[in-house]
């Protein structure tokens, strides 16, 4: 569920999962049927998933929704100890441990946004998060050019976080934390090039600082998949409080690299749980 970003963190927790336990690993696609704004796209990367059939899932469902069945279904297992149960439901937003005892057989349900549910098996996710098909024309000029310089990713995410729904939970970032950003990355990179991606060019163009070398590329007509991977060239990231370039910035591979992300993922404080960046990463 959700978008790119999601789906790479439930994957990779999942994956991890499947390995340890020498098991096959089914994605369950369905809400996709429901979602109007998002789509299924792991299907893009060399994942080594095959997508859940209705017959795979029948059991399993027993355990979803609201429906007083499920209540019960739910309430029974739960005080099952963790290898007996076969239904899993993500708990709160930090590190869940109990990931580290689950059986075989079972189904996961959460976004499971957390490097350590797959930090030790980082050279499969990494492998398996290469594209599928070498990136489009447009986007390989986009790529030489960012190999040329010592280019910084800027993503910036407007779009669906100023609709009413979304904005009650998350706050799109300032233009003073990516000035913020921009000044500490130019402290310390030569020559820094800026390649700014993002759902609001206008914005973009107004809001930063105008005495910076930048390249704009719009994500409303592209694919989400290759501006990730674009994003991930970079030897540097700023990233927005998303997913989304929380994946562009940790396939970054530059042994150098200088990650600066907003402390405030959520506007509720309570939900900032720690972990969710890597240590070296700079939050201000």
């Amino acid at each position: 569920m959700g978008g790119l970003g999601n789906q790479m963190f439930q994957y990779a927790a999942a994956r991890k999962i499947s390995l340890v336990k020498n098991s096959s690993l089914k994605l369950d696609v369905s809400d996709y049927q429901r979602d109007k704004l998002r789509q299924f796209r792991l299907d893009n990367f060399n994942i080594k998933a095959d997508v859940a059939q209705p017959t795979d899932l029948k059991y399993f469902y027993r355990y979803r929704g609201r429906r007083p069945q499920a209540k019960i279904f739910n309430f029974f297992q739960s005080i099952k100890p963790p290898e007996k149960q076969v239904y899993i439901k993500e708990d709160g937003y930090g590190y869940d441990a109990i990931t580290e005892k689950l059986s075989d057989n079972i189904y996961l349900e959460g976004y499971w946004q957390n490097e350590k549910y797959f930090k030790t098996i980082e050279r499969f996710i990494r492998e398996e998060f290469a594209l599928k098909e070498p990136l489009s024309a447009e986007y390989k000029k986009i790529a030489e050019k960012i190999e040329r310089n010592n280019a910084v990713a800027i993503h910036i995410r407007r779009g669906d976080y100023l609709s009413e729904k979304l904005s009650k939970v998350f706050e799109a970032c300032s233009p003073e934390y990516y000035a913020k950003a921009i000044e500490q990355i130019s402290a310390r990179v030569s020559n820094p090039r800026f390649f700014i991606f993002s759902d609001d060019i206008s914005w973009a163009k107004k809001n930063l600082p105008s005495d910076i070398a930048a390249d704009f590329i719009s994500q409303n007509d592209t694919e989400d998949f290759e501006d990730l991977i674009l994003m991930s060239k970079c030897r540097h990231n700023i990233i927005a409080n998303s997913s989304f370039s929380w994946w562009g910035a940790w396939l970054n591979q530059s042994p150098d690299k200088i990650i600066i992300a907003p402390r405030k993922r959520f506007k509720d404080d309570s939900k900032n749980s720690l972990g969710y960046y890597p240590s070296s990463w700079i939050t201000i």
